[in-house]
């Protein structure tokens, strides 16, 4: 499988991506957007959840494990 990715800018804080996946005769395109939060925005939006960041799943913190709030 062959990913390209196609498009890729940040406009106002959300991500505008898209990325083409080939694999032998068939192509298919995939577009998201997200929203980049800072760290404490991230916070909050977790919190507001119910929930609590346990750790970061990767060096660079783009991946996190969450628990939920105790209730």
């Amino acid at each position: 499988m062959v990913l390209t990715i196609t498009e890729a800018r940040l406009e106002s804080g959300v991500l505008y991506a898209a990325q083409e996946c080939r694999r032998g005769d068939t192509t298919w395109t995939h577009a998201w957007t997200d929203v980049v939060y800072s760290d404490r925005e991230f916070e909050e939006v977790v919190e507001a959840a119910g929930f609590a960041l346990m750790r970061w799943l990767d060096q660079n913190q783009e991946w996190a494990a969450l628990q939920p709030l105790p209730r």
